[in-house]
């Protein structure tokens, strides 16, 4: 009897098995998984910094003497100028040049004077006893860098000057350069004279 009770729940077993179709709950727990932190703020990509260094604007004067033309120098003929003899009569001396206008006013006057390497601006100012060169500009005041002779020079124009409208130098060695005053206004001339200029320190 025992026998056919074991033969009757194992053929339930399979019948249960075969038949009744076991289906997975659903689990009500959703695991979630947390976003990959980002950081919020961006770091912007380094940019290269600015130079403050000014691009070279010096304007090269090459060495030009007009027909007709002479020159003149210093005692030592450290620096020689050109002059139209027709405009100008000359006069030297120890570290300085006159070229005086037959005709006012165009004069020039060329001085060799100790320098320090320093300031150019500073140079001009220092040599002509001004308390400031910004107090001596006027409406049409401007200035402009040059090489000379294959040196440095700066030149001031239409200044409220003494006796004079624009004012210059060009560097001669470290420590010495030319300061160059002139009556004349006039840009063209200017340069023309200074096209003239030789320097030998």
């Amino acid at each position: 009897m025992l026998f056919v009770l074991v033969i009757v729940l194992l053929i339930v077993v399979v019948v249960y098995l075969v038949f009744i179709r076991i289906e997975p709950r659903e689990s009500n727990f959703t695991q979630k998984i947390p976003p990959t932190p980002t950081n919020s703020t961006t770091t912007p990509a380094p940019t290269a910094a600015k130079s403050t260094l000014r691009p070279s604007s010096a304007t090269s004067l090459p060495y030009k003497l007009p027909e007709g033309w002479l020159l003149i120098g210093d005692k030592d003929n450290i620096v020689t100028i050109g002059h139209d003899p027709n405009t100008h009569t000359a006069s030297s001396q120890e570290n300085r040049i006159d070229l005086n206008a037959k005709k006012c006013c165009s004069s020039y006057f060329l001085k060799i004077l100790p320098y320090d390497g320093g300031s150019r601006h500073e140079f001009i100012r220092s040599n002509i006893g001004a308390k400031s060169l910004d107090a001596l500009k006027t409406s049409n005041s401007s200035e402009k860098d040059y090489r000379i002779s294959g040196n440095n020079g700066l030149f001031l124009y239409n200044y409220d000057l003494s006796g004079s409208c624009s004012i210059g130098m060009v560097i001669l060695s470290s420590s010495s350069a030319v300061l160059i005053e002139t009556q004349s206004c006039n840009i063209d001339d200017i340069e023309k004279h200074l096209s003239t200029i030789s320097l030998s320190p």
